[in-house]
């Protein structure tokens, strides 16, 4: 069944309400508190969301990165098991198989460099530190962690969601510049103390921005389409010109994009 705005409706009708109570309680109270809807009476509308991210930090087999006793697997790598379409129960493969490997990798890492991890921890600590002090809860900014991520999702699910062309991504692109330079200026409305919520929240949304910018950035750059990234104005898969990586370094500038070629084993 098509709902009026085009959506695919769900229809759990058939079930009894006592079914429902006892096997999907949960879906009915979330389902009713984000809509409205009573799922025993009325059709669910599903959309299109944002599932997972395709890609990650770059690590070779072992889950090791570019950078030394740093390890990474799961959701948040790449380790180039998967194309540009990651298929729902692929992620077992990194957790399962490729969780074990980095475990291994990294513990033998650990135990090698116990020292040095000691003192790097330390300056890391430090660094930490002098990045938090630097955040002033004295700003007269009128924007909110909250207000920023609000406007931060809706440009990222207006213009670089299922379907993305060059205006659209060039329009992101302006807007998440303007968020960011906004975002420097956000406070703290509480800075110190443990289990610090509001710190927590900017830390995330200063993530969330970096990470809109990687992608808006290298979804602009590849003129086709490919897997999960569809740009209307090049719809077609182009393998002479990009059967390979978009592989991204970071630094105060802004995010730099280079390109490496798919290795076939």
């Amino acid at each position: 069944e098509t709902g009026q705005d085009g959506c695919i409706l769900l229809d759990l009708k058939h079930l009894d309400v006592k079914d429902i109570l006892e096997e999907l309680p949960e879906t009915k109270f979330l389902v009713k508190k984000l809509t409205g809807i009573d799922i025993s009476k009325d059709p669910i509308p599903i959309s299109p969301a944002m599932h997972r991210l395709i890609g990650g930090i770059k690590v070779n087999e072992f889950g090791q990165t570019s950078l030394a006793g740093l390890y990474a697997t799961g959701q948040n790598s790449c380790n180039g098991a998967h194309g540009a379409s990651l298929i729902g129960g692929n992620s077992m493969t990194d957790s399962i198989v490729f969780g074990r490997r980095t475990g291994e990798a990294a513990a033998k890492y650990a135990q090698s460099n116990n020292q040095r991890i000691r003192d790097k921890g330390s300056s890391s600590l430090e660094n930490e530190e002098r990045t938090f002090k630097t955040i002033t809860p004295t700003s007269k900014s009128t924007d909110t962690t909250g207000s920023i991520r609000t406007e931060l999702a809706n440009i990222m699910n207006q213009h670089v969601g299922i379907f993305r062309d060059a205006t659209g991504l060039s329009k992101a692109q302006s807007k998440i510049e303007e968020l960011a330079e906004r975002f420097s200026l956000v406070p703290i409305t509480t800075p110190h103390g443990p289990y610090n919520q509001s710190f927590s929240s900017y830390l995330g949304l200063k993530h969330m921005l970096d990470v809109s910018s990687i992608i808006v950035k290298c979804a602009l750059g590849r003129t086709e389409s490919r897997g999960t990234h569809f740009r209307t104005d090049y719809p077609e898969r182009n393998d002479k010109e990009w059967q390979k990586h978009s592989i991204v370094s970071y630094s105060n500038s802004g995010p730099s994009v280079v390109y490496k070629d798919v290795e076939r084993s």
